[in-house]
Order: structure tokens, then C-alpha cells, then sequence
């Protein structure tokens, strides 16, 4: 609770900025002002969408950089301390020719995230990923009602219970993005 992690991209007239991933201490009862955190030394592609994983060793990120497998994919970089050690694709069990977007890691592993790459109900839809092995992930399409036919993204979950929100711009002929929440029905066997 005394570090966070966000998405900037500060105002330039005279040229277009890239998204950047800045960091915040909070000391103090107060937060530091952010500064940008070092994923790499290119200055032209974006870095946005961090989130950090329950037991801080890795923060997920996506990247148009090079390297990876087309749009924008999801990358993780090593921590130590708020420092970046290495930075890694997570491969294309997850990323695609398309956009995955919005990583979110409710455990050490288990990845959920949006694409329009892999199989969906249309636009961007919502994905749970579970990491089966080292770089091995099995990843499903969390379906109805979850996803819809326009864009579903962002997904993050109350704690440990089984209801949180996301985005979507379902049912909206504007195209506006809104918040739904959610709660996943507890099966009980007696």
C-alpha cells in the first residue's frame, strides 16, 4: 500500500507523447510525485495498463515494443525493490497479431486480461489465463455474461470474494465506455 504503479503521458504542443509507466511512494501521508520507471531505453513505443503481481516480483505491462507478436501485447517486467532487473514477453499463448490489453493478476497465477486477438464474442473480451508450467499459460474466454458483443476490459475482483467490476460499451449506441459489476454465483453441495 505505500507504492503505485500508473499510466502517464504528459502534454507536449509540440510533439506527440508515448504513454509511459510512472511510479509513486507514498510516505508521509502523502504520495511523492511520480516518476517515470525505467522499462527500456525506447522512447517511441508505449508502456501502459501496470499491475503488479500479489507478491511484487513481477509487474505486467503492455507494450507495443519490438519483439513482441503484434499491436500491443502483455509483457512482465523482473522487480527488485521498484527497480526493473529484466523484461519478458509472455509469449503467444497470450499475446496475438491483435491487442491484449488491461493485465490484471488476482494471484501469483492467474493473468486476466482483454484481447481482440483471440477468440471472442466480439470486440475486445475478457480472458483468464492460469499458468500451468514455467511460460506455459491455458487460457479460456470468460463468456457470457461477462463478455458481450462490444468491448469488455479492465476486470478486477473484490479481494478474495468472487464478484468485482469491469468495463464495457455494451448497450450503448454512443460507444461510451461504462462499469458493471459482477458476482459469480457460490455452488454449494449438502
Amino acid at each position: 500500500g505505500t507504492t503505485m504503479y500508473y499510466t502517464f503521458s504528459p502534454e507536449d504542443a509540440a510533439k506527440p507523447t508515448a504513454t509511459k509507466i510512472y511510479v509513486s511512494q507514498r510516505t508521509g501521508g502523502a504520495w511523492t510525485k511520480g516518476q517515470p520507471l525505467e522499462m527500456s531505453k525506447d522512447t517511441l513505443s508505449a508502456f501502459a495498463h501496470p499491475s503488479l503481481s500479489p507478491n511484487g516480483e513481477f509487474l505486467y505491462f503492455v507494450s507495443d515494443m519490438p519483439g513482441g507478436y503484434g499491436g500491443k501485447d502483455i509483457w512482465r517486467a523482473a522487480m527488485i525493490g521498484n527497480d526493473v532487473n529484466y523484461v519478458e514477453n509472455l509469449g503467444p499463448q497470450i499475446n496475438t497479431a491483435g491487442d491484449e490489453m488491461f493485465p490484471y493478476m488476482r494471484t501469483d497465477t492467474t493473468l486476466y486480461f482483454s484481447s481482440d486477438g483471440h477468440i471472442g464474442m466480439g470486440g475486445l473480451d475478457i480472458f483468464k489465463a492460469t499458468m500451468t508450467g514455467r511460460d506455459e499459460w491455458r487460457v479460456e474466454n470468460m463468456g457470457s455474461p461477462i463478455n458481450s458483443q462490444g468491448d469488455d476490459f479492465g476486470i478486477t475482483f473484490d479481494g478474495y470474494s468472487e464478484s468485482g467490476f469491469f468495463s464495457s460499451n455494451r448497450n450503448d449506441g454512443k460507444g461510451l465506455d461504462h462499469i458493471y459489476s459482477f458476482e459469480y454465483p457460490i455452488t454449494r453441495i449438502t
